[in-house]
């Protein structure tokens, strides 16, 4: 069964948040997402937002946003 179709069609937030949860895990690569300057870009405007904020304290994550 070919369940690609749930992302394609999420939006809001939650199509917002799968960038910042590739760049959470990918940051102890050698190259980070943060040290290219388009990511960088886009993790900026998604982490500037007031539901990614709730979102954080709702779940308790304290350290480093992304």
């Amino acid at each position: 069964m070919n369940h690609s179709h749930r992302i394609s069609r999420a939006s809001g937030p939650n199509r917002r948040i799968y960038p910042v949860i590739l760049s959470r895990w990918a940051r102890p690569m050698a190259r980070p997402p943060r040290s290219r300057p388009n990511i960088a870009k886009l993790l900026d405007r998604v982490t500037a937002s007031a539901w990614f904020h709730r979102a954080y304290e709702q779940e308790g994550i304290t350290d480093d946003l992304c």
